[in-house]
């Protein structure tokens, strides 16, 4: 079992699982019906999930996602009974914050084969039809980003390992209108799962043009 603050391929990886026996991997194996790369076995293997350091990440299409809304009108209404002058402070710079700054996504925890909710098991629950062909029908959830959103690997001939952001306009249904894995390139984020490891860096917020942070945007910022 790998005691917290193991690296593993330069990443630190916390409140991982006892490590997933070749047995288990294969059972998993056996339910998707597909096998799993060399370099996510030996990830299960020797470290089993947990949340890593750093655990930044870009997808192809994430710089042309950065959007600057206006910031908010903000008078407490319905935050504080009285608002007080501090308290406005306070959620102004927040409001500022949201609306100036933005911070690549992370990687908030890479599921374990075993039990609980952050198990590979728990993770495809709902999929079904696991298949080769180069379309979503390939994928399965091996982590959890900070989108809300799962991230993907592909299993299938074509994409063999590589791994993608999840997108609400995927078509999981099979048939003519499943999404095929080579409209969604812009949402690659690695080759290969080691390759994502690699990729992963410490995400340090972006700042609209312009807008220069005082001490108290970067307080907030840390504590998000």
């Amino acid at each position: 079992m790998p005691k917290p603050g193991n690296y593993f391929h330069g990443v630190l990886f916390r409140g991982s699982k006892p490590t997933a026996t070749a047995a288990a991997i294969q059972v998993l194996e056996k339910n998707i019906g597909l096998p799993l790369p060399d370099d996510y076995r030996e990830f299960l293997q020797q470290v089993n999930g947990g949340k890593p350091k750093p655990a930044g990440y870009k997808y192809a299409r994430w710089e042309q996602d950065l959007t600057w809304p206006d910031p908010p009108q903000v008078d407490g209404v319905g935050m504080f009974p009285r608002p007080n002058e501090q308290q406005l402070v306070m959620l102004r710079a927040i409001a500022e914050v949201h609306a100036n700054s933005k911070t690549p996504p992370r990687i908030d925890r890479f599921y374990h084969v075993g039990r609980g909710s952050d198990s590979l098991q728990a993770a495809l629950v709902g999929q079904h039809g696991f298949s080769d062909e180069a379309d979503v029908s390939s994928l399965i959830a091996v982590a959890f980003s900070s989108l809300a959103c799962a991230i993907y690997m592909s299993l299938s001939r074509a994409h063999y390992g590589a791994i993608f952001q999840f997108d609400d306009d995927f078509d999981f249904e099979p048939g003519p209108e499943v999404t095929l894995l080579q409209d969604i390139q812009d949402l690659l984020i690695a080759s290969s799962f080691n390759e994502l490891l690699q990729r992963l860096f410490d995400p340090k917020p972006i700042f609209k043009p312009g807008f220069t942070p005082t001490a108290l945007h970067l307080k907030l910022l840390r504590g998000s």
